[in-house]
Protein backbone atom coordinates (compact mmCIF):
# COMPACT_ATOMS: atom_id res chain seq x y z
CA UNK A 1 0.00 0.00 0.00
CA UNK A 2 1.40 3.52 -1.09
CA UNK A 3 0.94 6.28 1.13
CA UNK A 4 1.35 9.86 0.85
CA UNK A 5 3.35 12.13 3.19
CA UNK A 6 1.67 15.53 4.37
CA UNK A 7 4.33 17.83 3.37
CA UNK A 8 6.47 19.99 5.51
CA UNK A 9 5.20 23.42 6.54
CA UNK A 10 8.40 25.04 5.57
CA UNK A 11 7.70 23.28 2.18
CA UNK A 12 3.79 24.49 1.94
CA UNK A 13 5.23 27.77 2.69
CA UNK A 14 8.01 27.54 0.00
CA UNK A 15 4.97 26.97 -2.40
CA UNK A 16 3.21 29.88 -1.47
CA UNK A 17 5.99 31.88 -2.10
CA UNK A 18 6.30 30.60 -4.88
CA UNK A 19 2.83 31.52 -6.05
CA UNK A 20 3.16 35.12 -5.29
CA UNK A 21 5.56 36.00 -8.11
CA UNK A 22 3.26 35.30 -10.69
CA UNK A 23 0.18 36.68 -8.77
CA UNK A 24 2.50 40.04 -8.38
CA UNK A 25 3.19 40.17 -12.05
CA UNK A 26 0.10 39.49 -13.02
CA UNK A 27 -1.13 42.70 -11.14
CA UNK A 28 1.61 44.90 -12.86
CA UNK A 29 1.01 43.70 -16.02
CA UNK A 30 -3.07 44.81 -15.54
CA UNK A 31 -1.33 47.78 -14.41
CA UNK A 32 0.04 48.62 -17.19
CA UNK A 33 -2.90 47.79 -19.12
CA UNK A 34 -5.23 50.48 -17.19
CA UNK A 35 -1.84 53.03 -17.75
CA UNK A 36 -1.98 52.56 -20.94
CA UNK A 37 -5.64 52.22 -21.87
CA UNK A 38 -6.01 55.96 -19.89
CA UNK A 39 -3.18 57.25 -20.39
CA UNK A 40 -1.86 56.42 -23.95
CA UNK A 41 -0.33 58.76 -25.62
CA UNK A 42 -0.70 57.58 -29.35
CA UNK A 43 -3.39 54.64 -30.59
CA UNK A 44 -0.83 51.68 -30.34
CA UNK A 45 0.05 52.28 -26.82
CA UNK A 46 -4.23 52.36 -25.96
CA UNK A 47 -4.64 49.47 -28.45
CA UNK A 48 -1.80 47.49 -26.40
CA UNK A 49 -3.27 48.72 -23.28
CA UNK A 50 -6.33 46.76 -24.42
CA UNK A 51 -5.08 43.55 -25.69
CA UNK A 52 -3.34 43.61 -22.02
CA UNK A 53 -6.38 43.79 -20.42
CA UNK A 54 -8.51 41.72 -22.75
CA UNK A 55 -5.81 39.03 -22.14
CA UNK A 56 -5.65 39.47 -18.41
CA UNK A 57 -9.82 39.50 -18.17
CA UNK A 58 -9.49 36.07 -19.95
CA UNK A 59 -6.63 34.45 -17.64
CA UNK A 60 -8.55 35.91 -14.43
CA UNK A 61 -11.83 34.38 -15.80
CA UNK A 62 -9.84 31.03 -16.30
CA UNK A 63 -7.77 30.82 -13.59
CA UNK A 64 -9.33 32.23 -10.23
CA UNK A 65 -13.27 32.53 -11.10
CA UNK A 66 -14.23 29.43 -8.08
CA UNK A 67 -14.65 27.01 -10.85
CA UNK A 68 -15.65 24.37 -8.09
CA UNK A 69 -19.26 23.67 -8.47
CA UNK A 70 -18.65 22.42 -12.27
CA UNK A 71 -15.36 20.49 -11.00
CA UNK A 72 -18.32 17.88 -9.62
CA UNK A 73 -19.72 17.01 -13.02
CA UNK A 74 -16.31 15.74 -14.44
CA UNK A 75 -17.02 16.88 -17.62
CA UNK A 76 -14.08 19.03 -18.82
CA UNK A 77 -15.32 19.42 -22.68
CA UNK A 78 -18.34 21.48 -20.71
CA UNK A 79 -16.32 22.92 -18.65
CA UNK A 80 -13.91 24.87 -21.39
CA UNK A 81 -17.12 25.65 -23.04
CA UNK A 82 -18.67 27.57 -19.96
CA UNK A 83 -15.23 29.17 -19.81
CA UNK A 84 -15.32 30.10 -23.32
CA UNK A 85 -18.53 31.25 -23.10
CA UNK A 86 -17.99 33.76 -20.44
CA UNK A 87 -14.49 34.83 -21.73
CA UNK A 88 -16.27 35.66 -24.82
CA UNK A 89 -19.12 37.60 -23.10
CA UNK A 90 -16.41 39.11 -20.99
CA UNK A 91 -14.44 40.59 -23.86
CA UNK A 92 -17.72 41.65 -26.05
CA UNK A 93 -18.26 43.78 -22.88
CA UNK A 94 -15.23 45.12 -22.59
CA UNK A 95 -14.84 45.88 -26.23
CA UNK A 96 -18.13 47.98 -25.72
CA UNK A 97 -16.26 50.24 -22.90
CA UNK A 98 -13.35 50.56 -24.91
CA UNK A 99 -14.68 51.17 -27.71
CA UNK A 100 -15.19 54.87 -28.18
CA UNK A 101 -11.49 56.27 -25.96
CA UNK A 102 -9.94 53.80 -28.79
CA UNK A 103 -11.90 55.21 -31.79
CA UNK A 104 -11.05 58.63 -30.52
CA UNK A 105 -7.29 57.82 -30.31
CA UNK A 106 -7.56 56.50 -34.00
CA UNK A 107 -9.14 59.80 -35.29
CA UNK A 108 -6.64 62.42 -33.32
CA UNK A 109 -3.67 59.95 -34.32
CA UNK A 110 -4.40 58.97 -38.13
CA UNK A 111 -7.45 61.18 -39.78
CA UNK A 112 -5.14 63.37 -40.66
CA UNK A 113 -3.15 60.97 -43.69
CA UNK A 114 -0.88 64.00 -45.94
CA UNK A 115 1.05 66.20 -44.13
CA UNK A 116 -0.84 68.90 -45.41
CA UNK A 117 -4.48 69.90 -43.75
CA UNK A 118 -7.46 71.51 -44.86
CA UNK A 119 -10.15 72.63 -42.26
CA UNK A 120 -13.96 73.80 -42.88
CA UNK A 121 -15.08 76.44 -41.09
CA UNK A 122 -18.12 77.86 -40.33
CA UNK A 123 -20.02 78.93 -43.53
CA UNK A 124 -20.54 82.98 -44.10
CA UNK A 125 -23.89 84.27 -45.32
CA UNK A 126 -23.28 86.73 -48.23
CA UNK A 127 -21.24 86.32 -51.27
CA UNK A 128 -19.58 88.93 -53.73
CA UNK A 129 -19.52 92.67 -52.50
CA UNK A 130 -21.67 91.57 -49.77
CA UNK A 131 -20.25 89.14 -48.41
CA UNK A 132 -20.66 88.54 -44.76
CA UNK A 133 -24.40 90.45 -44.74
CA UNK A 134 -27.55 89.03 -46.64
CA UNK A 135 -30.52 90.38 -47.11
CA UNK A 136 -33.45 88.02 -46.04
CA UNK A 137 -36.93 88.15 -47.39
CA UNK A 138 -39.58 85.95 -49.12
CA UNK A 139 -38.44 85.44 -52.54
CA UNK A 140 -34.62 86.04 -51.85
CA UNK A 141 -32.06 84.03 -53.30
CA UNK A 142 -29.21 83.39 -50.17
CA UNK A 143 -25.38 83.32 -50.98
CA UNK A 144 -23.54 81.18 -48.80
CA UNK A 145 -19.40 80.74 -48.89
CA UNK A 146 -17.79 78.09 -47.22
CA UNK A 147 -13.95 78.41 -45.72
CA UNK A 148 -11.20 75.86 -45.98
CA UNK A 149 -8.20 76.82 -44.08
CA UNK A 150 -4.74 75.04 -45.12
CA UNK A 151 -4.03 74.42 -40.83
CA UNK A 152 -1.11 72.69 -41.39
CA UNK A 153 2.43 73.81 -41.65
CA UNK A 154 2.87 72.84 -45.90
CA UNK A 155 1.04 73.88 -48.91
CA UNK A 156 -1.45 72.16 -49.66
CA UNK A 157 -1.63 70.80 -53.75
CA UNK A 158 -4.15 70.40 -56.09
CA UNK A 159 -6.85 71.42 -54.10
CA UNK A 160 -10.72 70.91 -55.28
CA UNK A 161 -13.60 72.06 -53.02
CA UNK A 162 -17.65 71.39 -54.02
CA UNK A 163 -20.03 72.23 -51.56
CA UNK A 164 -24.05 72.01 -52.47
CA UNK A 165 -27.02 73.22 -50.13
CA UNK A 166 -30.62 72.47 -49.60
CA UNK A 167 -33.59 73.59 -48.30
CA UNK A 168 -35.79 71.58 -45.85
CA UNK A 169 -39.17 72.65 -44.36
CA UNK A 170 -40.21 70.52 -41.51
CA UNK A 171 -36.94 68.43 -40.90
CA UNK A 172 -37.34 65.14 -38.65
CA UNK A 173 -34.92 63.85 -36.31
CA UNK A 174 -33.46 61.67 -38.97
CA UNK A 175 -32.93 64.46 -41.45
CA UNK A 176 -29.24 65.08 -40.91
CA UNK A 177 -28.47 61.07 -41.39
CA UNK A 178 -30.35 61.21 -44.65
CA UNK A 179 -28.46 64.74 -45.94
CA UNK A 180 -25.10 63.31 -44.90
CA UNK A 181 -25.91 60.10 -47.14
CA UNK A 182 -27.48 61.30 -50.02
CA UNK A 183 -24.53 63.92 -50.34
CA UNK A 184 -22.43 61.18 -50.13
CA UNK A 185 -23.06 59.69 -53.13
CA UNK A 186 -22.17 62.92 -54.75
CA UNK A 187 -18.90 62.95 -53.11
CA UNK A 188 -18.04 60.01 -54.33
CA UNK A 189 -18.53 60.86 -58.31
CA UNK A 190 -16.04 63.59 -57.38
CA UNK A 191 -13.89 61.48 -55.86
CA UNK A 192 -13.43 59.15 -58.43
CA UNK A 193 -13.43 61.82 -61.07
CA UNK A 194 -10.73 63.63 -58.94
CA UNK A 195 -8.46 60.31 -58.86
CA UNK A 196 -8.64 60.57 -62.68
CA UNK A 197 -7.76 63.65 -63.35
CA UNK A 198 -10.91 65.12 -64.69
CA UNK A 199 -11.71 67.93 -62.59
CA UNK A 200 -10.61 71.44 -62.61
CA UNK A 201 -8.85 71.94 -59.44
CA UNK A 202 -8.71 75.38 -57.57
CA UNK A 203 -4.27 75.12 -57.64
CA UNK A 204 -2.53 75.23 -54.36
CA UNK A 205 -3.36 76.70 -51.10
CA UNK A 206 -0.77 78.25 -48.98
CA UNK A 207 -0.12 77.82 -45.73
CA UNK A 208 -2.93 79.46 -43.32
CA UNK A 209 -4.52 80.36 -46.72
CA UNK A 210 -8.15 79.74 -47.75
CA UNK A 211 -9.74 77.87 -50.50
CA UNK A 212 -13.69 79.23 -50.66
CA UNK A 213 -16.72 77.57 -52.54
CA UNK A 214 -19.85 79.25 -53.13
CA UNK A 215 -23.82 78.16 -53.21
CA UNK A 216 -26.99 80.09 -53.90
CA UNK A 217 -30.14 78.92 -52.97
CA UNK A 218 -33.34 78.92 -55.00
CA UNK A 219 -35.28 81.93 -54.59
CA UNK A 220 -37.65 81.26 -51.22
CA UNK A 221 -41.01 80.68 -50.89
CA UNK A 222 -42.68 82.20 -48.17
CA UNK A 223 -43.11 79.30 -46.08
CA UNK A 224 -39.52 78.62 -46.42
CA UNK A 225 -39.10 82.25 -45.75
CA UNK A 226 -41.26 82.38 -42.31
CA UNK A 227 -39.85 78.69 -40.99
CA UNK A 228 -36.73 79.94 -41.06
CA UNK A 229 -37.56 82.58 -38.00
CA UNK A 230 -39.49 79.06 -35.82
CA UNK A 231 -37.37 76.42 -37.23
CA UNK A 232 -39.75 74.56 -39.72
CA UNK A 233 -37.03 75.80 -42.32
CA UNK A 234 -33.58 74.03 -42.27
CA UNK A 235 -31.11 75.22 -44.92
CA UNK A 236 -28.06 72.63 -45.29
CA UNK A 237 -24.56 73.45 -46.07
CA UNK A 238 -22.42 70.43 -47.27
CA UNK A 239 -18.96 70.83 -48.71
CA UNK A 240 -16.00 67.93 -50.16
CA UNK A 241 -12.30 69.54 -50.13
CA UNK A 242 -9.55 66.88 -51.58
CA UNK A 243 -6.13 67.69 -52.19
CA UNK A 244 -2.72 66.64 -52.41
CA UNK A 245 0.65 67.37 -49.85
CA UNK A 246 4.25 67.50 -51.64
CA UNK A 247 4.81 63.74 -51.64
CA UNK A 248 1.38 63.59 -53.77
CA UNK A 249 -0.51 61.78 -50.97
CA UNK A 250 -4.36 62.62 -51.21
CA UNK A 251 -6.66 63.09 -48.47
CA UNK A 252 -9.93 64.76 -48.34
CA UNK A 253 -12.48 65.38 -45.66
CA UNK A 254 -16.33 66.73 -45.49
CA UNK A 255 -18.31 68.93 -43.55
CA UNK A 256 -22.01 69.45 -42.75
CA UNK A 257 -23.78 72.63 -41.24
CA UNK A 258 -27.18 73.25 -40.58
CA UNK A 259 -28.85 77.18 -39.94
CA UNK A 260 -30.18 77.44 -36.50
CA UNK A 261 -33.22 79.85 -36.34
CA UNK A 262 -32.82 83.45 -37.32
CA UNK A 263 -34.03 86.59 -34.99
CA UNK A 264 -36.53 88.62 -36.19
CA UNK A 265 -35.11 92.03 -37.56
CA UNK A 266 -37.15 94.72 -39.15
CA UNK A 267 -34.82 96.24 -41.81
CA UNK A 268 -34.52 92.12 -42.83
CA UNK A 269 -30.26 92.24 -42.63
CA UNK A 270 -28.25 89.90 -41.37
CA UNK A 271 -24.70 89.94 -40.61
CA UNK A 272 -22.55 87.24 -40.50
CA UNK A 273 -22.24 86.83 -36.63
CA UNK A 274 -25.99 87.29 -36.64
CA UNK A 275 -26.62 84.03 -37.55
CA UNK A 276 -25.53 80.54 -35.87
CA UNK A 277 -24.48 77.30 -38.07
CA UNK A 278 -24.41 74.02 -36.44
CA UNK A 279 -22.52 71.38 -36.73
CA UNK A 280 -24.19 68.55 -38.23
CA UNK A 281 -24.55 65.16 -36.13
CA UNK A 282 -26.20 62.01 -37.61
CA UNK A 283 -28.53 61.19 -34.32
CA UNK A 284 -30.29 64.45 -34.63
Amino acid sequence: MVTSKAKPKSQKQSIKKKHRIPFALEYLIAAYGIAALVWGMNFYTTLSGVLVLAVMIVLFIHHHLPWGYLNKINKPKTIAKVKIVVSLAALCAFGLIVKAPLKEQWVKDYHQKTTSFLQSETPIIGTGSSAGHAFITPGCIIGINVPWKNTSSERAFDVFEYSEGIVLINPSSLTNTTVIQQFSSSVKTYKADYLSGKLKTTGDVGIGHYVWESYFTKPLSIIEYNGLFNGLTRIYILSYCVWKDSAGTIDSSVSCYWLSPLPKRDNNMYAWDEVAWHMCQTNK
